[in-house]
């Protein structure tokens, strides 16, 4: 369990809408907020909610306490390591530095 609703919400102190170029931006609390899109998705959400245990070749890993990620397609998506159907999108809210991301190493 642990993982709540909710997302990165914009407009407040910290947040980030990524591109090239740009890197997630520090919270007033020290956390990372990102707010992307990415056409890895699937890769990128598995290795987020799976305890990030997945080696993608030519991304890093940040942690973060809030993300947004969309799909061009729905993925499968899994909670706590069950499955709970596809999605298009997800919007997360956990500890601070507690979500582990993967994001390309260009950013």
């Amino acid at each position: 369990g642990g993982l709540g609703g909710g997302g990165a919400q914009t407009g407040r102190p910290g947040d980030a809408r990524l591109g090239p170029g740009r890197r997630p931006q520090r919270t007033s609390t020290g956390a990372t907020r990102l707010l992307r899109r990415s056409a890895a998705w699937g890769r990128v959400f598995r290795a987020g909610l799976r305890g990030g245990h997945q080696q993608v070749d030519a991304l890093r890993q940040w942690t973060a306490e809030s993300d947004r990620v969309t799909a061009a397609r729905p993925v499968a998506a899994h909670l706590d390591r069950e499955g709970v159907g596809n999605v298009l999108s997800a919007r997360l809210r956990v500890s601070a530095g507690a979500l582990p991301v993967v994001v390309p190493a260009a950013w």
